[in-house]
């Protein structure tokens, strides 16, 4: 019947419109699935140091526009090379991953890790004042150094040496020199002994 006809036409149209919606959503959520693993590190899941450095530009920006305080931590492996030498790089990724997840533990839902490069990682610390920004690296530091790595019936330790870098409303530094900083504090914490947390003004 001529009724039976509409009705059939309009479920027909329904069906084609579910299906593009279907296809539109498959497609949107593909396009975010990829562009979230590009901003990740394959190995850690931290974000990686391209993603870092688009973030670390947006989060001066909003530093200077609020007027308070900010502060990057620099953390690097202590002799890292000497665990994947001893133990093998297989061993040396659990590591880095078990890592991530130490500081990740000990970070608020405001601040942002990302893996710099190797066995570097770096922190933003919005609204983080110098002492605050200190006092977290040291706990972090502990963390690390208190935690046993374990592969099967193998222990592990590793420890981190971390540089801290502040910038407050009487200082404006641009992302290269508060990274900038912040190396030179790493490798000064490196200089004297690892294992140590270092400022960047001393």
């Amino acid at each position: 019947s001529a009724d039976y006809d509409v009705t059939r036409d309009r479920l027909e149209v329904l069906e084609s419109a579910v299906g593009h919606l279907d296809l539109a959503m498959r497609n949107a959520f593909t396009l975010l699935l990829n562009r979230r693993n590009a901003e990740l590190d394959t190995l850690t899941s931290a974000y990686n140091r391209r993603h870092f450095e688009e973030t670390i530009a947006q989060e001066l920006i909003r530093h200077e526009r609020c007027r308070g305080d900010m502060s990057l931590l620099l953390v690097d492996i202590d002799h890292f090379k000497s665990i994947n030498d001893t133990y093998g790089h297989q061993i040396g990724d659990t590591v880095l991953r078990e890592i991530v997840n130490l500081l990740h533990s000990r970070l608020r839902s405001v601040d942002y890790l990302a893996r710099y490069g190797g066995e570097e990682f770096v922190i933003i610390l919005p609204h983080t004042t110098r002492n605050d920004a200190l006092q977290l690296a040291e706990r972090l530091r502990k963390t690390v150094a208190g935690h046993a790595f374990c592969s099967g019936s193998l222990q592990i330790t590793a420890t981190i040496s971390v540089g801290v870098s502040t910038c407050g409303e009487d200082l404006r530094l641009s992302s290269q020199e508060l990274f900038h900083n912040a190396d030179m504090a790493m490798y000064q914490a490196k200089h004297l002994g690892r294992n140590q947390v270092f400022c960047a003004d001393g």
